[in-house]
Parts: C-alpha cells; structure tokens; sequence
C-alpha cells in the first residue's frame, strides 16, 4: 500500500501535470500505472501544439484520453484483484 502511494506521488502527480500541459484528460492520467503511464503521456504528441488543426488536436486528445482511461482501468482492475486475492490467502492460511 505504501508503495502504491508513493508511486502515485512520484509518478501519477507528474503524470497528471504532463497530460495537462499537452492538452488531455489529467484526471485520467493520475492513476494511469505509475511509471508506464507517466513514460507514455510523455511520448505521445502533444493536443495544444501551434500549428496543428482543430481536428488533429481533437484526435490526439481523443487517442490520448483513451490510453489514459486504458492504463488507469488496467490499474485499479490490479489493485482491486491483488485485494481479493491476498484476501483469500490470508483466509485460506487461517483455516
């Protein structure tokens, strides 16, 4: 749990300012699997550049908001099974 945290802090904040600057859904990247996500907001190209049309930033913002929500699904899917099955673990040791 202490990890996770950390991990948001150091790599979902970031992540989430980075997905701001370019012009995409910062909620969406906040919890977008740490690291991963903050690599991959990185490298997609940016929806507020000069000198791309409307359409193209509508695309990009789309594309990236899509990956975003993507990364941030697979993430909670993880933590909401990793809790199921130490749960179960820990039961099934008890018995």
């Amino acid at each position: 749990m202490l990890f996770g945290l950390l991990g948001l802090m150091f790599c979902g904040i970031p992540a989430m300012f980075v997905a701001s600057k370019k012009g995409f859904a910062d909620g969406r990247w906040l919890f977008a699997m740490g690291l991963i996500g903050l690599v991959i907001v990185s490298c997609l190209p940016s929806a507020s550049s000069r000198g791309i049309s409307h359409r193209t930033a509508m695309e990009r913002r789309g594309k990236a908001n899509a990956m975003g929500t993507l990364l941030c699904g697979i993430n909670i899917f993880g933590c909401v099974a990793y809790a199921f099955i130490r749960s179960f673990a820990e039961n099934a040791m008890r018995h």
